[in-house]
This record gives structure tokens, sequence and C-alpha cells, in this order.
């Protein structure tokens, strides 16, 4: 946009006629002197003639079938240029302080304008849309505003622009910010997650390995030799101590020297027993420790090493290898599943 500037003609003829006419001295005999004459001067001062700036912005709306002509602009019957339909332009003029009329016609028929009056007193900046039909060229949204107020309408929208480029700036920083967050609290998520995922599966394999520990140590029999607690166990007479141990040992294996102090059929059974089985040598005058029993076996489900007889009677002294199944406190017995059996 061209800077506006203010173009002020001022055409003043002033004459001014001055006519002196002043005696010339002149030394005659007599010496009498010339007497001055008057001279007189008239003045002729033209109007003075003040023109302005104005800058028209026009914009033709483009029609998509019909009506697409182009237009001449004419200010006060003067063409100031030729405006494609559809397009936009910007005209410079300098023009009188006044009224003044703006014309907008079809270029090939005069017939076809729209016209609008205006004033003149300052630097202006004007505007307006062009609506065209075939009988007619409507002139909407005429507005005419002074420099000064256009420049104050800029330099608004220019900070309006500005604090809306701020606070898209803004806007923009705080969502880039928000991501950021986002993706660094999903990788710490995820960092945590695999951290966790680790812990477990170190924890599963721990247990697993606690477990199979557990489990060995289980089936690693316990013996008089190898286990104090047992030993003490299988020598006492405390049943509060016995019932302890075989409760807190279910499960585990034991193995010990015993012997059968009876049998007797299971619930009526001809070939499933009861084993009640005391600890050391077979004695039928006395008996020491804890009372053990294998529940609901047969011959076969004691596991017998190779020579063992083929019936196990009362007063036979084992080699019992067992694991610990459960405690029947209402009878003190400590009752056993068999592992493997020999007799001694």
């Amino acid at each position: 946009m061209k800077g506006y500037r203010l173009a002020k003609k001022v055409t003043a003829i002033v004459a001014v006629a001055a006519l002196v006419c002043g005696l010339c001295g002149c030394a005659n005999s007599s010496g009498t002197e010339n007497a001055p004459k008057e001279a007189t001067a008239d003045q002729a001062v033209e109007p003075v003639t003040v023109s302005y700036s104005l800058q028209l912005d026009i914009t033709c709306q483009e029609n998509l079938l019909f009506s697409r002509y182009d237009v001449n602009v004419l200010i006060d019957g003067t063409s100031i240029g030729i405006l494609d339909h559809g397009a936009s332009k910007t005209y410079e003029i300098d023009l009188e302080e006044g009224s003044h009329t703006l014309t907008v016609e079809k270029e090939d028929d005069s017939a076809v304008d729209g016209s609008v009056d205006f004033e003149i007193t300052q630097e202006s900046y004007a505007s307006c849309n062009l609506a065209l039909s075939s009988d007619q060229v409507a002139i909407e949204d005429f507005q005419i505003i002074s420099i000064t107020e256009k420049e104050k309408r800029e330099k608004a929208a220019q900070e309006k622009a500005a604090i809306e480029e701020e606070a898209r700036k803004k806007e923009e920083a705080q969502a880039q910010a928000a991501q950021e967050e986002a993706a660094r609290r999903a990788q710490e998520e995820e960092a945590k997650a695999a951290q966790e995922k680790a812990a477990e599966e170190e924890a599963r394999k721990r247990e697993e390995e606690e477990a199979k520990a557990a489990e060995e140590r289980m089936n690693t029999p316990l013996t008089a030799d190898n286990d104090a607690d047992f030993a003490e166990f299988l020598d006492s007479e405390d049943y509060g101590a016995i019932s302890s141990f075989a409760n807190s040992h279910i499960g585990q294996v034991i193995e010990f020297d015993g012997n059968v102090a009876d049998v007797a059929h299971h619930e009526g059974f001809d070939t499933r027993f009861d084993y009640l089985i005391y600890v050391g040598d077979y004695s039928e005058t006395s008996a020491h420790g804890p009372i053990f029993q294998f529940e609901d076996v047969n011959y076969y489900d004691l596991n017998l090493a190779d020579g063992s007889p083929d019936t196990i009677g009362v007063g036979l002294n084992l080699r019992i290898k067992a694991k610990i199944v459960d405690y029947d406190s209402n009878a003190d017995i400590t009752k056993l599943d068999p592992i493997e059996v020999s007799v001694r």
C-alpha cells in the first residue's frame, strides 16, 4: 500500500503593481523642485483549491455462471481503471475537497451501473464490494474513514493479531509441554511397568526356587542323625510337642527305625490294613516316642524293599521312610504315607 500523502494544491496569483514616480531632482536657475507623483496598484487573488489523497479498495464478488463481466470504475464521471471480474484492486487518487460520486458500470454497457456519493474533507480511505447482476452493479458495504482512523484500526488489528499470535504460541507451547509431559509419564509408566514385570518375574523365579528348595527339603528325609528337632521328636513323651512338630511338618519325608506294634483290618476289609508303628525295636512291655500309623494300606502300598517277607506282622522291626500326612489329635497318632519300608 502506498503511503498516503497530503497534496495541497494552492494556486494563487497575486499581481501587485506599484508605480512610484518621484521627481527627478533637477536644479535650475530658479531653484524650484518637481512635486512627487502618487501611483496606485491593483491586486488580484485567485481562490485557493485544496486536494486530498483517497485510497479506494474495491472487491468484485465472483459469480459462478452468469453476469461474469468486467467493470469500469469512475470518479465524478472520469474513469480511473477497469476492474476484472472477481478481482480486487486498490486505487489511489487525489480529489478536491467536497462532494464526489463513485460510479461502477459494466465495461461494454454503461446502462448497467451503480453509484454512491461521498465527501472528501481530509486524507481518506474507502472500501466497498461489488455485486454484479444482469441489470445492475450494486455497491455494497461502502465506507469511508480518515487515514488516521484507518491507521488506528490497522494498529488495533495488528495489536489484536499480535495478542492472538502470542496466545496461539502460548497455547502451542502449553500443548507441546503437555505432550512432552504425557510422553514423559508414558515413558515412566512403561519403565515402571517393565520394572514391575521384571520384579514379578524375579519374584516368580524366587518363589519357584524357594518352592523347589522347600520341596527338596520336604523330600529330603529327616533322620535322627541330620536333624536334632526330629531326633528330639522321636524320643519325646510330650504329646503337645509331638503334635506341634507333626502339624508343622506335614508333607515332610522322615526316616527312622520303628516296629510293628499292631495290625488291624481297615473297616472290615480283608486286604486293607491299619499298621500301628512305634519308635525303635519291638517290645512287648515298653514303648516310647510318638505313635505312627499306616492307615488303609495293603501289602503293596508299603513299598517293601527287595527281600522283605510276604507278610508284615506284629513284632517286625522296620526301617521306615515315609511322609507325614496328618496328625490325629484325638488318638495322638501321626499318620504316614509309606515311601519305602524294609525289614531290619
